[in-house]
């Protein structure tokens, strides 16, 4: 993937981020689309396209994500939440650590993108080596 700008020119986002992906196995798992209950007051449906409460942006991976480490399922996202701890999801997805190394470019399409500029800090959880990063948004 080619950067189509110079860095700096679009938004910058932090978070700790995270890997949801479904569990192909459970019934209706699909319906959704999206890892978050679209019932919840602060998750997302149709008129709500806002991230739920303490996420801070999430977007689907695509198999070819380069710098990636995790297995990628149909339907995976990398989630960025704003506190040290995964993000709440709807039955039938699973949370874990995402394994991200520099060099992480995702394409959303459309000539944008979203690259890893640094990764701020890496913090020993319960839940494995959470990485606290920032990223630089191409969405125009």
């Amino acid at each position: 993937m080619k950067r189509k700008k110079a860095e700096g020119h679009g938004p910058h986002v932090q978070g700790y981020v995270w890997h949801a992906f479904p569990d192909p196995a459970t019934p209706g798992v699909f319906a959704g689309d999206i890892p978050f209950n679209p019932d919840d007051p602060h998750g997302l449906s149709p008129s709500n396209t806002r991230p739920p409460r303490g996420v801070v942006r999430f977007w689907r991976l695509h198999k070819d994500t380069k710098g990636f480490a995790n297995e990628i399922v149909g339907g995976s996202f990398l989630v960025l939440t704003e506190h040290l701890e995964p993000p709440k999801v709807t039955a039938g997805w699973f949370v874990e650590v995402a394994r991200i190394s520099p060099g992480f470019e995702l394409d959303l399409g459309d000539d944008r993108e979203v690259v890893l500029l640094r990764v701020i800090a890496t913090i020993e959880t319960a839940w494995g080596p959470v990485r606290h990063c920032e990223f630089e948004i191409d969405e125009e």
